[in-house]
């Protein structure tokens, strides 16, 4: 990656931390996992395709938030890499 492209990097995963640690996001996501719950909880032992289907939400959801956390963890190695390079142009000129 060139120094644009782990700049945009970083950004993006600043960007996904302030989403998932947006207070109003991270309670939509948590009404809608409890809600997925109590479906499982007050389903009746023939309906297994609900439970099945609320599975399916729940791994849609751990994905999308899996995709966040992709980029924040992208982010923080690509600020790493920025930090290391211009670490490395310092001693140069130092020189």
């Amino acid at each position: 990656m060139n120094e644009v492209e782990l700049q945009k990097s970083k950004q993006r995963g600043i960007r996904a931390r302030q989403l998932l640690d947006d207070e109003l996001i991270r309670s939509a996501f948590n009404d809608i996992k409890e809600n997925i719950y109590q479906k499982i909880g007050s389903s009746s032992f023939d309906q297994s395709k609900e439970r099945e289907d609320c599975y399916m939400m729940l791994r849609a959801i751990d994905s999308f938030e899996g995709q966040f956390k992709k980029h924040i963890n992208t982010g923080r190695a690509a600020e790493e890499k920025l930090s290391l390079a211009q670490r490395v142009i310092k001693r140069v000129q130092e020189f």
